[in-house]
């Protein structure tokens, strides 16, 4: 009898030595406020939409304070007998969490050349720029290590749309227009 006694002593001694450890254990820091959705400092992603042609499409990203995102993108397109080359920058404001994941709201200035053979037209060169306003999401695949602390590298998911004015000439002509702009991008977080 004694020994049925001491194994069901040392089975429940090692049932509940867990359960205590787990109690006794300082529970761990909560993230600051912000620092829940602000996984990461760098961005590079890239967007491709192109039917018979090649494009290129880059886009960096960068942190510059908890809310605030300095974005570069430069781009280039071949697509049948012309060459286009453009140059995109800005700034963007997240204002529910850090940057550089979740909902942002910004500004951007582009500008582009571009360089083609027209039938019947001839040769064109072309010049143009804007300054559009522009929102969007990004959404960061994070995960979570062992120490229940969130990594800061990811796969992400990029949506965004701009609106604003632009000035295009081509040859000696020139006009001001409407701008608009959609953007749907993949990419990594780092």
């Amino acid at each position: 009898m004694p020994m049925r006694a001491l194994r069901s002593l040392l089975l429940s001694a090692l049932l509940l030595a867990p359960l205590a450890r787990a109690q006794d254990a300082e529970p761990a820091a909560p993230l600051p406020i912000g620092a829940q959705n602000s996984l990461s400092f760098n961005l590079l992603n890239f967007a491709s939409l192109m039917v018979g042609g090649i494009a290129l499409d880059l886009n960096y990203t960068r942190a510059l304070s908890p809310t605030l995102a300095f974005h570069v993108n430069p781009s280039g397109t071949y697509l049948w007998n012309s060459l286009g080359l453009g140059m995109e920058a800005g700034l963007r404001y997240f204002p529910f969490a850090g940057a550089v994941n979740g909902l942002w709201l910004g500004g951007k200035l582009t500008g582009g050349y571009g360089e083609g053979q027209e039938t019947g037209v001839g040769h064109l060169v072309g010049a143009s720029g804007s300054a559009q306003l522009q929102a969007g999401y990004t959404f960061v695949r994070a995960s979570a290590r062992d120490t229940g602390a969130l990594d800061r590298n990811g796969f992400l998911l990029e949506l965004g749309g701009s609106v604003g004015v632009g000035y295009r000439q081509i040859n000696t002509y020139g006009t001001v227009a409407p701008a608009f702009g959609l953007r749907l991008a993949v990419g990594y977080a780092f």
